[in-house]
């Protein structure tokens, strides 16, 4: 099992919102789950809030040791989303991850792959601003009491759906 965190850090280069402290964080769970390598170690030595430079060519030398494919293009895209969206399958955060889905999607030009995300967090805004409208012109059948479920199903979707492109070939880490 690998950290969450991986499939946002194998995107760097490619999304301008990966950040140092993400790298960090990812090195030290990754050590938690049990793998071992010198570039880990060196990236979980390296103190918060330094600059995603500094950390850069260790993060290059942790992948390699442990297989991992960097992502590129639409799939650097999906692979850095797939850690928000599956926070909202798990529940956590839902309000909070959509919001930031639908941030990312506007500033990739209103990506295709989660646009989704984008209708569904106009469609929660409007109940957060009144509760009781009885349209949502973004979702069909959205509803103030089942916005947050929505959400998490089309999360679960998501997943099912662009699995291909985010997942990681773990069969030779050790």
């Amino acid at each position: 099992m690998l950290s969450d965190l991986t499939y946002k850090v194998v995107t760097y280069g490619y999304m301008d919102q990966l950040n140092s402290d993400d790298v960090i964080n990812w090195a030290m769970e990754m050590l938690d789950l049990g793998f071992s390598t010198p570039s880990l170690y060196i990236i979980a030595s390296i103190e918060k809030g330094s600059s995603l430079y500094e950390v850069q060519p260790y993060l290059e030398q942790a992948l390699n040791e442990l297989g991992l494919k960097r992502k590129t293009g639409r799939e650097a895209l999906i692979s850095y989303c797939r850690y928000y969206v599956n926070e909202i399958a798990d529940q956590e955060k839902v309000r909070e991850n959509v919001k930031t889905l639908c941030d990312i999607c506007i500033r990739d030009d209103y990506a295709p792959e989660i646009y989704d995300f984008y209708n569904l967090n106009f469609a929660w805004m409007d109940y957060e601003y009144d509760p009781d409208y009885p349209f949502n012109h973004y979702w069909e059948g959205a509803t103030a009491k089942n916005i947050r479920r929505i959400c998490i199903k089309e999360a679960e979707k998501w997943l099912e759906k662009y699995e291909e492109q985010y997942e990681q070939n773990t069969t030779n880490i050790n």
